[in-house]
């Protein structure tokens, strides 16, 4: 699979396959290859917490916001969310935090998990002391930065083609997901 497929294939997944859980190795590898990215001055100031027990998972979940643009929907039910979590967290003794490196970092993930044949969808939309306190976390040390929802993906996500400016994905009546994108010629300046 070339880089372009896989980037294709790493779209927001917001319903999964609860029924499937993934091995912690997988997650473990993810997070390795996350840390080979670039850094901002080599910092390398980011640092995870791998969520996969069902418990941990339980407790975390309701922190998280799902989908704003589908008003009418919750967000997964029970049998659909996800079955794991990476965390990322800036180590506040590593010194300065740098948004690139989390982009780049997470997307690290992201790719990993579409190539492994999971889902994963980025949340930063969360009640982040509720999340801090599911993930145990020391705020004296550790920032929290975002969430990656991971599992087995249950929906279909498609691209389309945006038309008229229209950035909102939505759901048609069989839920499949789009997600418009602008075409490649409306990105190129010059």
């Amino acid at each position: 699979m070339t880089i372009k497929e896989i980037v294709r294939r790493a779209r927001s997944v917001r319903r999964f396959d609860n029924s499937k859980r993934i091995d912690r190795e997988a997650l473990v590898s993810m997070v390795d290859t996350a840390h080979y990215a670039p850094s901002a001055r080599n910092g390398q100031t980011l640092k995870f917490v791998i969520v996969d027990s069902e418990q941990e998972c339980e407790a975390l979940y309701p922190s998280l916001r799902w989908a704003g643009y589908l008003t009418e929907w919750d967000g997964p039910v029970e049998s659909e969310r996800p079955v794991a979590y990476i965390a990322v967290v800036h180590d506040k003794t590593l010194g300065a935090y740098n948004a690139v490196d989390a982009g780049l970092w997470t997307q690290c993930i992201v790719l990993e998990a579409a190539e492994k044949g999971y889902g994963t969808c980025i949340i930063a939309a969360m009640d982040k002391g509720s999340a801090v306190r599911a993930l145990s976390l020391d705020t004296e040390r550790y920032e929290l930065i975002h969430i990656v929802a991971l599992g087995v993906p249950k929906e279909s996500v498609v691209i389309d083609e945006m038309v008229d400016g229209g950035i909102k994905y939505w759901r048609d009546e069989a839920m499949v997901h789009h997600v418009p994108k602008r075409r490649t010629e409306d990105i190129i300046v010059r």
